[in-house]
């Protein structure tokens, strides 16, 4: 039986790719004890696609009105009422500091994508989608390397629009509040990756940059060397890259 199991961002590069799902994510029940590692993956990964579906799909349902500041209250019938709710949720998922990133999170306009006001949460109405959703094949997860302290193991991810499969490799870490999905990811093997054209970009919402600027290129080259920090291979053997300075 497959589970589908979504990816929470990788990379804002290569993952501008999720188009939202249409039923909303039952909360969680309490996290029991698993000893099978495959169980705490399954876990994990599940959480993992919850996480994407409600900061980068707008899986929260709406409860009211828009705000004069375009947020938008949520509904506490989406199980996650609270700024707590949603980070007990990250807690149970990340290491604390991918835990931090997610909740600093920002819209399109730099505001945090979530705010709680009264102890109302408000979500915001300009948040940064992907375009197209990719699920994980849970009957394909292999582990492997193990040990007391990390897992290593691969899953498939399929696009739903495309139906392009794409064979992913993740870790999991074994921290002081147990086992956690590690940020760092590696894509083996080749995959598409569709940059959307600055029209279709503003009609979708979408946070892109064409590399007009000095500025953009700057923002561009700065998120490379992050990934390539965090273990991103990005060496092409086909591909030159050449920057011409023309008197």
């Amino acid at each position: 039986m497959k589970r589908t199991i979504g990816l929470i961002w990788l990379f804002a590069v290569l993952l501008v790719l999720v188009a939202c799902g249409t039923s909303a994510p039952v909360q969680e029940q309490p996290e029991t004890p698993a000893d099978a590692p495959e169980e705490i993956l399954q876990e994990l990964l599940t959480r993992d696609y919850i996480v994407g579906y409600l900061w980068y799909c707008d899986g929260l349902p709406d409860g009211g009105e828009l705000t004069e500041d375009e947020y938008l209250p949520v509904s506490p019938e989406g199980g996650y009422p609270t700024l707590e709710s949603l980070q007990t949720l990250l807690e149970r998922t990340y290491p604390d500091e991918l835990v931090r990133t997610l909740m600093d999170a920002q819209d399109m306009q730099g505001r945090p994508r979530f705010v709680e006001r009264e102890g109302i949460l408000y979500k915001s109405s300009r948040p940064v989608f992907s375009r197209y959703y990719w699920d994980y094949d849970a009957d394909s997860v292999v582990i492997e390397s193990e040990s007391s302290t990390e897992m290593a193991f691969t899953v498939e991810m399929q696009n739903l629009h495309t139906g392009e499969r794409v064979l992913l490799s993740r870790t999991a870490v074994n921290t002081a509040a147990g086992w956690r999905l590690s940020c760092a990811s590696k894509v083996i093997g080749d995959v598409t990756v569709e940059v959307p054209d600055i029209a279709s970009a503003y009609q979708s919402r979408m946070k892109t940059a064409d590399l007009s600027t000095g500025k953009e290129v700057e923002i561009f080259e700065k998120l490379q060397a992050d990934l390539q920090a965090a273990g991103i291979d990005f060496t092409n053997d086909s591909f030159a890259q050449f920057r011409l300075t023309l008197d």
